[in-house]
């Protein structure tokens, strides 16, 4: 299976949706553009949309992988709010918390309009 990555330039926010497979290094390096867009467009608020995503196989040091990565690219310069949006049944709580533990605001949300009302409060 093959994966995409989309990003979507909202007016308030910035979204990335994921489509396949979870390749973490195309996670990584689509973080990093996502981070680029928003510093150069100002935006404070992006939603990574994984409903589409195969977790299936991702180990845990993946996951705190991603939250390191997720904190180390949100919280400087801007303090970026970060929504991810995912299935229920892959959500174990490990990579927002190393996230926050690392001073990241992120939540996790199980459909996009819950989302969308966090990152906009």
């Amino acid at each position: 299976m093959s994966s995409e990555i989309h990003f979507k330039e909202h007016t308030d926010y910035l979204e990335i949706k994921y489509i396949g497979y979870n390749n973490i290094k195309e996670f990584f390096d689509s973080l990093e553009t996502a981070f680029d867009i928003c510093k150069k467009k100002n935006f404070t608020n992006i939603i990574l949309d994984t409903i589409e995503v195969d977790f299936t196989n991702v180990q845990d040091m993946d996951r705190f992988y991603a939250g390191e990565k997720i904190a180390k690219v949100s919280c400087f310069p801007n303090n970026i709010k970060v929504a991810v949006v995912g299935p229920k049944k892959y959500y174990t709580g490990f990579a927002d918390n190393v996230a926050t533990n690392r001073g990241a605001i992120i939540k996790i949300f199980q459909n996009k309009n819950d989302a969308i009302k966090w990152i906009m409060k």
